[in-house]
Order: structure tokens, then C-alpha cells, then sequence
């Protein structure tokens, strides 16, 4: 071969190269921030490892840590249930003053919308029950919970009926 065969295959040799290590390099690095969070039990077990492995914890530590740390998880799943109703009526009241903007066709359409996304939402709830994560893009979050340790938020309230216009 020539010179002048090999150069163009080389170039492309190392463009392929060097593609595939940008490519391996931002799938590690960027992997956190597309991960589905994890659940309060996965929180509380990473910590109690990393606590045991960093600081070197005897059995005796741990056994006096875990109580601490399952109490700290059940004052965080608290905080978000609270927050997680607030959201829903924020949601809620928010619905009720768009409905009488639209016409009664939109307002029919818009309550399939609130409808579709409450399927979603519960859709999202199920799969909660067997991977930990899930995150929601309709307005309503997830549910701060873990599916494992906590019941399901309530339901959504019905759509409002459209009104009769005159």
C-alpha cells in the first residue's frame, strides 16, 4: 500500500478512536445525572456503607447509628408526603382557575389531558413498586416516596365537569 491509501484510513481509524472514547467518557461521566434517583431505603443503606467503610465503624457504632438513620428516613418521607399534597393542591387550584378560560370544547380536551397524565402518573407509581426512581415532565412530581415503604399518594381528584354555557 501507499502512502496515500493508508492516510485516509487512518484518518478515519482514529476518528472512529477517538468517537468511541468521547462516547464512553460522557456515558460514565454524565451517568449520575441522567440515573433514576434512588429510594429512601437504597439512600439510607449507601450511607450506612459508606459511614462504615470511611470511618472505619465497629459493629457497635453501626448498631447504634441504624436507629438514627431509620429515623432520619421516616422525618424525610414525611416531609415529602406533606410536600407532595401541597404540590397536588397547588395543581389542583391552579386546573379550576384555567377551566372557565377555555371553551367547552378545550375544556373537554384539557380534562382528557389532566386525565392522560394521571394515568401516567399512576403507570409511573406501579413501575415504582419494582425499580427504584421515576420522575415526571406533566406538572405533577413524582412521588417523593419509595413504593416499598410507603403507600401511594392519593388520587388526583375527578376533572371538573365543563360548564354550561348560556
Amino acid at each position: 500500500m501507499t502512502l496515500l491509501t493508508i492516510k485516509p484510513w487512518l484518518a478515519l481509524a482514529l476518528i472512529f478512536v477517538l468517537g468511541t472514547v468521547t462516547g464512553v467518557s460522557l456515558t460514565i461521566g454524565l451517568r449520575p445525572y441522567f440515573a433514576p434517583p434512588m429510594g429512601m431505603p437504597q439512600m439510607k443503606s449507601q450511607l450506612e456503607a459508606k459511614l462504615t467503610q470511611r470511618l472505619g465503624l465497629t459493629p457497635d457504632q453501626q448498631a447504634r447509628i441504624d436507629p438514627i438513620l431509620t429515623d432520619q428516613q421516616k422525618q424525610i418521607q414525611g416531609v415529602r408526603r406533606e410536600e407532595f399534597g401541597r404540590i397536588a393542591k397547588i395543581v389542583e387550584d391552579s386546573n379550576k382557575q384555567i377551566l372557565p378560560i377555555l371553551t367547552a370544547g378545550q375544556q373537554t380536551e384539557f380534562q382528557r389531558i389532566e386525565k392522560e397524565m394521571e394515568n401516567q402518573r399512576e403507570q409511573r407509581m406501579g413501575r415504582m413498586h419494582h425499580a427504584p426512581g421515576g420522575s415526571s415532565h406533566n406538572g405533577m412530581p413524582k412521588s417523593p416516596t419509595d413504593a416499598d415503604d410507603l403507600p401511594p399518594p392519593p388520587p388526583m381528584p375527578p376533572p371538573m365537569p365543563p360548564p354550561v354555557n348560556p
